[in-house]
Protein backbone atom coordinates (compact mmCIF):
# COMPACT_ATOMS: atom_id res chain seq x y z
CA UNK A 1 0.00 0.00 0.00
CA UNK A 2 2.99 2.26 0.35
CA UNK A 3 3.19 5.46 -2.21
CA UNK A 4 -0.77 4.22 -3.88
CA UNK A 5 -4.25 5.66 -2.77
CA UNK A 6 -6.21 3.50 -0.44
CA UNK A 7 -9.98 3.81 -0.21
CA UNK A 8 -11.14 1.68 2.82
CA UNK A 9 -14.70 -0.06 2.09
CA UNK A 10 -15.92 0.62 5.85
CA UNK A 11 -19.72 0.44 4.90
CA UNK A 12 -20.40 -3.75 4.90
CA UNK A 13 -18.04 -4.16 8.24
CA UNK A 14 -21.13 -1.99 9.59
CA UNK A 15 -23.69 -4.72 8.87
CA UNK A 16 -22.27 -7.69 10.55
CA UNK A 17 -24.51 -8.66 13.27
CA UNK A 18 -22.75 -8.91 16.92
CA UNK A 19 -23.72 -12.54 17.15
CA UNK A 20 -21.05 -12.96 14.53
CA UNK A 21 -18.10 -11.88 16.13
CA UNK A 22 -17.52 -13.48 19.48
CA UNK A 23 -18.11 -12.34 23.04
CA UNK A 24 -16.94 -8.89 23.72
CA UNK A 25 -13.16 -8.33 25.58
CA UNK A 26 -12.75 -4.95 25.57
CA UNK A 27 -14.44 -1.50 25.48
CA UNK A 28 -13.53 1.71 23.84
CA UNK A 29 -16.38 3.37 25.49
CA UNK A 30 -13.89 5.09 28.26
CA UNK A 31 -11.01 5.70 25.59
CA UNK A 32 -10.50 9.56 24.18
CA UNK A 33 -8.71 7.89 21.43
CA UNK A 34 -12.00 6.14 20.22
CA UNK A 35 -13.79 9.38 20.42
CA UNK A 36 -11.27 10.24 17.34
CA UNK A 37 -11.12 7.24 15.81
CA UNK A 38 -14.87 7.51 15.45
CA UNK A 39 -14.75 11.39 14.62
CA UNK A 40 -12.47 10.52 11.84
CA UNK A 41 -14.68 7.46 10.00
CA UNK A 42 -17.72 10.13 10.57
CA UNK A 43 -15.47 12.65 8.62
CA UNK A 44 -14.57 10.32 6.10
CA UNK A 45 -18.06 9.65 5.47
CA UNK A 46 -19.60 12.47 5.50
CA UNK A 47 -16.94 13.78 2.80
CA UNK A 48 -17.94 10.93 0.91
CA UNK A 49 -21.71 11.13 0.83
CA UNK A 50 -22.12 14.36 1.87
Amino acid sequence: MRDRPVIPDILPTAAIPRSAVGHIVGSLADDNDATRIAAAVDEALSRAHG
